[in-house]
């Protein structure tokens, strides 16, 4: 699993390789979705409430299927998650039947390893329906976004294009949702520093200082205790 910072695939600020159970290897991959998407969080009370940028059920069911379907046969090559500024690609090691087609896919499931899929199923993780393609298209449309793309050939590819990033004009909003993930990860974290904090989100620590020097200056936030051992509270709605 690897981050860029540029569209060409470049210049990496992030990478994460497991060698686990394959569930664990599900768990890291959306634990790593997770940490690098542009996340909209509402707190009201002590409840949050995420919202990605791209739907988290989508990615969710396109992991799970390269993991289900992946040809394990194949060395040399691994499992992968991209993700870049403008997309993310999930790709795995698996041909289709000689001279099936894309819409041929769609609706019909084709098992390659038995025995991970029947587990992946028992966990609820997958169903055996085939209508994962299907159900990926329709949670993109919902979000008002283009719906993946599929390239077939020695790896089986599926591409989520992320809504462009605003402007200058944009930097406003972009500001508010750094702070919305900061005060997030406090609701969760309490205690984190903003060394902590920087590395979580994949942002300087002199960017997290000043997020939480406005967002306590606007009565969202405060320090409770000292600076080492103290922690921090969000404001109440």
């Amino acid at each position: 699993m690897i981050a860029f910072k540029d569209t060409e695939g470049t210049l990496i600020y992030d990478r994460l390789d497991i060698k686990d159970s394959l569930l664990e290897q599900f768990t890291q991959a959306i634990f790593f979705l997770k940490k690098h998407l542009n996340v909209s969080s509402t707190i009201r009370g002590i409840r949050r409430t995420d919202d990605y940028e791209l739907p988290l059920e989508a990615l969710r069911e396109a992991v799970a299927n390269a993991i289900v379907h992946r040809d394990y046969s194949v060395r040399g090559t691994d499992l992968a998650i991209r993700i870049f500024p403008d997309r993310v690609e999930i790709s795995n090691p698996a041909c289709i039947p000689h001279g099936a087609s894309l819409s041929e896919l769609e609706g019909v499931s084709i098992r390659r390893n038995e025995i991970v899929a029947d587990i992946f199923y028992r966990l609820d993780v997958v169903e055996r329906a085939g209508t994962g393609i299907k159900k990926m298209k329709r949670l993109m449309n919902g979000a008002s976004l283009k719906a993946p793309r599929i390239t077939l050939g020695q790896f089986y590819k599926i591409i989520f294009f992320r809504p462009k990033k605003a402007g200058p004009a944009g930097s406003e909003k972009s500001s508010e949702k750094s702070s919305e993930k900061i005060l997030a990860l406090i609701l969760s974290k309490p205690n984190s520093s903003a060394s902590g904090i920087a590395q979580s989100l994949g942002i300087s620590a002199r960017a997290v200082e000043k997020h939480l020097s406005n967002l306590k200056k606007k009565g969202m936030l405060k320090r409770v205790g000292s600076d080492k051992g103290g922690h921090w509270e969000v404001a109440k709605k």
